[in-house]
């Protein structure tokens, strides 16, 4: 592409790319920006002073000619390649001009009143309450115009030997869908949606300046590269305070326009040319809160008698039964006419005792994504459900049972999680210890990050090789092969089948070892994942690890900004 520009406009795109390096990569502030290009700026005049002077001393030498006035001539000719980035101003719309800008849409959702600063007074005002939205397809023309992505989507997904799940397409899903079962092509999007808190979250302004990212990834995108931050995509951004009376279903209904229209197949422009593309949400992603507030269900489980999305179990059956043909499964049919009774319900009273009955707030919008099963394609991050939630629990209780039993001194084994010979790639996320207070308390938690979670796992066997040969020790065993199981990138159909044995009779032996505990909701979720391994492929596909660190680029360029005062 460089051979159709000229050297000016070869050099113009290079100052541009620096800009947005130091912008967009390394979150310079704008003041910060505009000061590294003015002294770029400097520095290029001065060089070309320099050069200008050495080159002059050197045709002194020589008798004039008028090579020598067209040389020195170059310099008075030369263009600064950063004047046209030389301000904020600028640097936005050389950007949109030559780098496929896609610029974001604000939705409104309403009116607010507020006071505004107007000179020493502070006068009533009405604003609007929106959300910023960054239209579907056009994010996907701007994808697939680099021509390897294109390449690599356009060519279709190379699926697995039979009875093998490697990715998504791997899955049963994939045969029945109406769209990717006739067009194999078609773009699987997995969608993400999450809070963030740009303030402290435990200041004056935590819940005030609480955001609600949604991010989208294609399925289509091999998984060595879907794991890149790059390759996730913001969709929607919204202060969580503006969406209080319509909720997130207005970012739902605007999203919907866009899946409507690329379900029945949009035209794009590439550099190829024009190219039809079709596609579909394969999967939400998130979190058990997100996904039930995107999907309608109950956010907080323990006020609903249905506490599971896929089925509908009681809290009584989920203490007794570990296999989910024990539970009556959840369908669509049944969760639309489930959401018009509470629709039709006479009274408030009514209403609300169909909402804990059947663990349903409201009818979504996402029921109205085109071919899409919220009950089937919501699947359970291992993230939040493992890692932030069973092994956790899990680990916790043991410990707590070898230390009353005086089988385990708990400073020893800090000592040994200091002291343990970590390797390169874990030596970032090696466990803190654990304190007699953390293990004292009520909570489930351990005062680990996921990442230090799972290298605790990786180790504690070894940590714990005193109890070798014990029940607790099986126990823990047994929870590192399911744990493996579901980290695995390739699963076999009879590893499933093993998977779903492994479950039933692991949460059996906790509560035979730990009989005052109750089996929590995320024990009981953990029994849906087999069959959700044979509909959707592998869970690490559907893992939201690398999607939380999708929010590292815009908590640090709040805090870089101060984004809580413009909010």
């Amino acid at each position: 592409m460089n051979d159709e520009l000229s050297s000016d406009d070869v050099l113009s795109r290079h100052a541009t790319a620096i800009v947005m390096t130091a912008r967009e990569k390394h979150h310079l502030s704008q003041s910060g920006v505009n000061d590294v290009v003015a002294e770029v700026q400097a520095y290029q005049a001065q060089l070309l002073n320099s050069l200008r002077s050495q080159l002059q001393t050197v045709f002194n030498r020589h008798a004039g000619s008028e090579l020598q006035r067209e040389a020195l001539g170059l310099f008075d000719s030369f263009k600064d390649p950063f004047a046209a980035v030389s301000t904020s101003y600028r640097q936005d719309s050389v950007i949109k001009e030559k780098f496929n800008f896609v610029e974001a849409e604000e939705v409104s959702v309403g009116l607010a009143v507020c006071r505004q600063k107007r000179k020493n007074q502070r006068d009533l005002a009405i604003k609007n309450k929106c959300f910023h939205y960054i239209p579907l397809i056009k994010s996907l023309e701007q994808l697939m115009s680099h021509p390897k992505i294109f390449a690599m989507i356009n060519g279709g997904s190379q699926k697995c030997s039979s009875g093998y799940f490697y990715d998504i397409i791997d899955g049963e899903l994939m045969l029945s869908h109406p769209l990717f079962s006739s067009r194999p092509s078609a773009l699987q999007i997995i969608l993400y949606s999450d809070e963030i808190e740009i303030c402290n979250p435990l200041g004056s302004h935590a819940s005030k300046n609480k955001l609600l990212m949604f991010y989208y990834t294609l399925g289509n995108i091999n998984p060595k590269y879907r794991s890149k931050l790059a390759s996730i995509r913001l969709l929607a951004i919204a202060k969580q305070s503006e969406l209080s009376e319509c909720g997130v279903d207005a970012i739902l209904a605007r999203l919907h326009e866009d899946l409507v229209k690329l379900y029945n197949g949009v035209k794009i422009h590439l550099p190829c040319g024009e190219h039809e593309i079709y596609g579909a949400v394969v999967s939400v992603c998130g979190d058990t809160l997100a996904q039930h507030e995107l999907c309608g269900f109950k956010e907080g489980v323990g006020f609903a008698y249905s506490k599971c999305r896929h089925c509908e179990c009681s809290f009584e059956d989920m203490q007794m039964f570990f296999n989910d043909e024990n539970f009556e499964q959840r369908t669509l049919e049944r969760h639309i006419r489930q959401c018009s009774d509470i629709e039709k319900a006479s009274t408030e009273y009514l209403r609300n005792s169909l909402k804990t009955t059947y663990g349903i707030n409201r009818r979504s919008k996402v029921m109205d994504f085109p071919a899409f099963n919220l009950i089937h394609q919501t699947p359970q991050d291992i993230m939040h459900v493992i890692l932030e939630g069973i092994a956790p629990l899990e680990i916790k209780c043991i410990l707590k049972q070898l230390v009353l039993l005086g089988q385990l001194d708990l400073d020893a084994f800090n000592a040994d999680i200091i002291g343990f010979p970590y390797s390169p790639q874990d030596t970032r996320d090696r466990p803190s210890p654990i304190a007699y207070s953390t293990l004292a308390s009520n909570d489930n938690k351990l005062k680990q990050s996921s990442g230090q979670m799972l290298v605790l796992l990786k180790i504690v066997p070894f940590l714990l090789d005193v109890i070798k040969g014990t029940a607790y020790f099986s126990f823990i065993l047994e929870l590192l092969e399911i744990i493996h199981i579901l980290f695995s990138p390739v699963i076999n159909l009879e590893t499933t089948d093993k998977l779903k044995v492994l479950i039933e009779l692991h949460l059996k032996h906790f509560k035979e070892l730990f009989s005052e505990n109750n089996i929590t909701p995320k024990q009981h979720y953990l029994i849906h994942v087999p069959s959700q391994i044979k509909l959707l492929g592998p869970m690490l596909r559907h893992m939201c690890m690398r999607f939380k660190s999708k929010h590292c680029f815009f908590l640090k360029m709040g805090f870089k900004s101060k984004f809580q005062k413009c909010l």
